[in-house]
């Protein structure tokens, strides 16, 4: 039971940075009322990993299933790994960004 839960926060986490970060974006393009290309790739990117974040808990949620099962599962993993690395560089893309923009103040 403990093992659920540490899942569940571990995704409820994913998606409160998912949100902040398009958040974050779109306030940034707003605000400035220009966007940059990496910007652009940014909010396509989060919506994409929002949805790849859904396929992140169904296929957890397969692969629980057929292992009690005893079926094979090495196709669930895959998906789930694709999600999961969708996620990493939408990360990795988001910590960019907020580096350039740190970068940018301490300029000024």
């Amino acid at each position: 039971m403990p093992f659920e839960f540490a899942i569940l926060i571990g995704i409820l986490l994913i998606f409160l940075f998912d949100m902040t970060s398009l958040g974050w974006v779109s306030h940034k393009i707003y605000a400035t009322k220009k966007s940059t290309g990496l910007d652009t790739l940014a909010l396509i990117w989060g919506v994409l990993c929002i949805l790849a974040l859904m396929g992140t808990k169904v296929m957890a949620d397969e692969i629980a299933r057929e292992y009690r099962l005893g079926w094979e599962t090495l196709g669930e993993w895959m998906v789930l790994y694709a999600c999961l690395l969708i996620q990493f560089f939408y990360n990795f893309l988001i910590f960019t960004l907020l580096r350039r923009t740190r970068h940018l103040f301490e300029q000024t």
